[in-house]
């Protein structure tokens, strides 16, 4: 069956998993799978957000999304910080 595809997940140190992208055909999550993700890892950012924007993009050149919710909520991070630093009148917020 075409439609079948037999991949082998060998999970990282982190629980990310590591798939050879040639061998294997993305399958796109369900907004179910990306929250329960989030909440697995403890990510602060909002699943619906990142789910309605790749679904606007189509998923277009996704391979690993798990690593995109990662690498989208350590870019929220860093936005907010840099913004609560940089907007912030007391002179010790950096170093908080």
């Amino acid at each position: 069956d075409n439609d079948t595809v037999n991949v082998t997940k060998n999970l990282n140190n982190n629980g990310y998993s590591n798939i050879n992208k040639k061998n294997t055909r993305f399958l796109k999550p369900t907004l179910e799978q990306v929250q329960a993700f989030c909440e697995k890892q403890n990510l602060g950012l909002d699943p619906v957000e990142f789910f309605d924007y790749y679904e606007k993009t189509n998923w277009e050149n996704v391979y690993n999304w798990q690593s995109l919710v990662v690498a989208w909520n350590k870019r929220q991070i860093e936005t907010y910080n840099k913004g609560k630093i940089k907007d912030s009148s007391d002179p010790y917020a950096g170093l908080r």
